[in-house]
């Protein structure tokens, strides 16, 4: 489920903003109403979220520099960038992960797997089944992966 914040000033004027943003400002804007809403804008602002924290939970593992020189060899090979792919074709980011690092691909996933698990990113999914969805691919495992990862931006409505 796509979400993103249009927030409706008084006077008629709006502007979207993230739901994160709106809860950590210390001033608190003259916000009319809130209305969360689904949408291409939304599917953006989730893929974003996603891709921060894929990084934040590869950089963890490997540090920055290990990240950069990561990222590198993984996008030279698909030719696009590595979060990208994830999101789109996560048995080709595999593949990739595996062209590379061979059967290390499959511990590393698997601590990424465990990293999303233990800081409250990814339900419902143990490592093992992570890793597997990821080799499978196809439309099934994008929407397993999908329900399964818990991104800042998902929820239902809210109206103030």
């Amino acid at each position: 489920m796509s979400v993103y914040i249009k927030t409706i000033f008084a006077g008629g004027a709006y502007k979207f903003f993230h739901f994160e943003t709106i809860l950590h400002q210390k001033e608190y804007l003259p916000v009319k109403k809130l209305l969360i809403t689904r949408g291409p804008e939304a599917e953006k602002v989730l893929m974003e979220d996603l891709k921060h924290i894929l990084s934040k939970a590869f950089e963890s593992l490997l540090g920055s520099n290990g990240v950069r020189v990561f990222r590198f060899h993984v996008e030279r090979r698909l030719g696009q960038d590595m979060y990208d792919v994830f999101c789109e074709d996560p048995s080709k980011f595999y593949r990739a992960l595996r062209d590379i690092f061979g059967i290390g691909a499959e511990p590393l996933m698997r601590l990424i797997a465990r990293w999303l698990s233990e800081n409250g990113y990814m339900d419902n999914l143990d490592s093992n089944e992570f890793v597997r969805l990821l080799k499978e691919g196809g439309g099934e495992a994008v929407q397993i992966l999908s329900k399964s990862l818990k991104l800042p931006h998902q929820g239902d409505q809210y109206n103030d």
